[in-house]
């Protein structure tokens, strides 16, 4: 947690807080006029300690592995884990990730924006098949195609870089 207060100091965490309330209210408000009876409306304003707490609860989850995230607060004897259940509730750990924000949407231009990176990547996933007729333990058969074998290759292209990798 030393190493977390070395990046995300208090003022860090008070600002994402407060940009947190500040886009739960906006997306609230926006949804007042279409929908009075919604649940999304009951939101309360997180609080530092409280961010600090989801921060937390994130970290853990990647220590603590488990196949989606609702099985986090599972009262199930296989898959509990109650430090999640004592520490926060499952429905405000959703509300809390589902408004995270981290800049007021208002003052955001992208094109000012010193670190043109973090802006939307146009990111292409494509699958391709190769013929293979060496020894693997993974391959893919398909009969149908009239080949032996073939593997399966995801492949990520970025503008720049190409990456791919068996599924």
């Amino acid at each position: 947690m030393q190493y977390f207060d070395l990046f995300f100091d208090n003022n860090l965490i008070d600002y994402i807080t407060n940009e947190t309330n500040r886009y739960a209210s906006q997306v609230l408000r926006g949804r007042a006029s279409t929908s009075t009876a919604d649940k999304s409306q009951h939101w309360r304003d997180v609080t530092v300690p409280e961010m600090r707490v989801f921060f937390a609860l994130n970290m853990l989850q990647s220590i603590v592995r488990k196949p989606e995230i609702v099985h986090y607060w599972s009262r199930r004897p296989i898959l509990s884990t109650p430090f999640f259940g004592d520490t926060m509730s499952y429905r405000r750990f959703t509300k809390i990730r589902q408004y995270l924000h981290f800049v007021d949407n208002d003052i955001f231009d992208p094109l000012t924006h010193p670190n043109p990176k973090l802006n939307k990547m146009n990111i292409t996933i494509d699958e391709s098949l190769l013929l293979y007729k060496g020894r693997l333990g993974w391959y893919q058969y398909m009969p149908q195609r009239g080949l032996d074998l073939e593997l399966k290759l995801s492949c990520c292209v970025n503008r720049r870089v190409v990456t791919c990798g068996r599924r």
